[in-house]
């Protein structure tokens, strides 16, 4: 017997995680009880979400469940570690070496990346902009993407899991990258519905699904997972600084 069928369970069992997550983390907001003090703390959850977001892909990778061109990890066979039994002089020009190596399975993606990213970051932009215009004056308006940074490090390699899943089971990125975002469209309404978002949630998370719809096309024509990671980082700074922008033009 193939992946094929640990895979399609991965799918349904990672959905499910993330949706118990969602309900967990508001169950736990309106809990005050002190016998839930254990797993309030930021660094439980954080932990819970490193084993879940970045320790279910690592492990259908090193089993070699789910290889690493589908997830776009371009280049990561010379991320090894140097032999540090050898002289200094060595290991680090073992390291130099294995960097430029890393660095050069880049350079065909950079310019479709490069283009497309604008062409696409700029429309999305555009867009939101036009959205930031219609909306009344609100506090929530400047609001962040992520609570914190390593959310975005999260959810593009959620993403980044399901469209390679769904990928390798059609055999075809187009089509695998399409099925992964109505998966996710689906996982989004239904987390909405279980965490009972308020309206700044609701913003959020349509605003983080933008995102990943956009990072997503620009995968089609770059499938390197290290351009997506950068593409969305900078994607993440333009879009709270026009939440910024917007919320001071309204405040005058």
């Amino acid at each position: 017997m193939g992946a094929e069928p640990l895979l399609i369970t991965t799918i349904g069992l990672s959905l499910t995680g993330f949706l118990v997550g969602v309900r967990l983390r508001h169950w736990l907001q309106q809990s005050k009880a002190d016998q839930f003090n254990l797993v309030k703390p930021a660094w439980f959850q954080t932990g819970l979400q490193i084993g879940f977001y970045l320790g279910l892909p690592y492990f259908m990778l090193v089993m070699g469940y789910l290889p690493a061109r589908f997830l776009g990890l371009k280049g990561i066979a010379f991320l090894i570690w140097p032999n540090f039994s050898q002289p200094a002089s060595a290991v680090i020009d073992f390291v130099l070496t294995q960097i430029g190596k890393f660095i050069l399975t880049w350079m065909a993606d950079i310019g479709p990346a490069a283009a497309a990213g604008a062409g696409l970051g700029g429309m999305m932009l555009l867009l939101y902009w036009l959205y930031l215009q219609a909306l009344k004056p609100n506090p929530e308006l400047e609001l962040r993407v992520y609570h914190s940074k390593i959310g975005l490090i999260f959810e593009v390699m959620h993403w980044a899991f399901y469209r390679a899943i769904i990928w390798y089971l059609v055999d075809s990125i187009y089509l695998g990258t399409m099925i992964s975002l109505a998966v996710l469209a689906v996982e989004y309404s239904l987390a909405g519905r279980l965490g009972n978002f308020s309206a700044g949630d609701q913003r959020q998370y349509l605003l983080r699904f933008s995102l990943g719809l956009t990072t997503s096309i620009l995968f089609l024509f770059a499938p390197n997972l290290w351009l997506i990671f950068l593409f969305h980082f900078l994607m993440v700074i333009m879009v709270e600084e026009l939440s910024r922008i917007a919320l001071n033009l309204k405040a005058v």
